[in-house]
């Protein structure tokens, strides 16, 4: 436009800008004296310049960039977005990215309008549980998500602690980002040592042979029997029936 106005002899005047839906970012609106309109030459002409629209889709490609270059995109032309930026929790979407903006993507914002960016401070701290008291491997699995360093403390023989934790460095009930470092010291006793008694050794049992014992002969008395002498018996004659 300069450079048309230029070699048509005019001088350039004021130029300003004006919001339009239609025309172009950076295009004349129109002129002042108006185009085609008679006026002396070096006649200053002044320049209405496009804005371009009034309102502006929030673009999406703000989604996962960091927010120091989501602030200069959308605070910049030819949006010029009044930009808060306000932090969350997410499992998902590293910390210092924007997960999503307020209107959302492809809204239509008033040039110099509000637009929230919500930008992702990583996952959520996890609450340290209170492992005193537990064997080592019961508090290992009780601190999953934690980075688990065991050190072990000596104990006396027979201490009740032997296998157990005794201490953790983080504090109970407190809270830490996931993957932090924790230590958690374990009771080592050695075995009580066991004193036997002295064993004594019994003296040999003394064994006596009896001296053999010689029976003395009996002679036995011979005996005579007196003979015995059986009465005759007589048995009466027998008549036989006849026919």
């Amino acid at each position: 436009a300069k450079r048309t106005l230029g070699a048509a002899g005019f001088p350039l005047g004021t130029q300003s800008n004006e919001d339009d839906p239609e025309v172009p970012e950076g295009a004349v609106i129109r002129t002042d004296p108006a185009g085609g309109e008679q006026v002396p030459q070096n006649t200053p002409v002044n320049l209405v310049i496009s804005a371009g629209p009034t309102q502006l889709a929030v673009p999406s490609e703000v989604i996962g960039m960091r927010e120091i270059d989501a602030r200069n995109l959308l605070g910049g032309p030819p949006y010029e977005f009044d930009v808060t930026g306000v932090a969350e929790e997410s499992d998902t979407v590293a910390a210092g990215l924007v997960i999503r903006t307020q209107p959302a993507v492809g809204q239509l914002v008033d040039r110099g309008g509000d637009v929230t960016i919500i930008v992702s401070e990583g996952t959520a701290p996890l609450p340290v549980p209170d492992v005193r008291g537990l064997t080592e491997a019961a508090a290992i699995s009780a601190l999953a998500g934690f980075d688990v360093d065991v050190e072990t403390t000596p104990l006396d023989p027979g201490d009740g602690n032997d296998g157990l934790v005794i201490s953790q460095s983080l504090a109970p009930g407190s809270e830490a980002p996931e993957g932090t470092s924790i230590t958690i010291e374990v009771g080592d006793a050695p075995e009580p040592t066991t004193t036997l008694a002295p064993t004594t050794t019994a003296a040999p049992a003394t064994t006596t042979t009896a001296a053999p014992t010689t029976l003395a002969p009996t002679t036995l008395a011979p005996t005579t029997l007196a003979p015995t002498t059986l009465a005759p018996t007589t048995l009466p004659p027998t008549t036989l029936a006849g026919p």
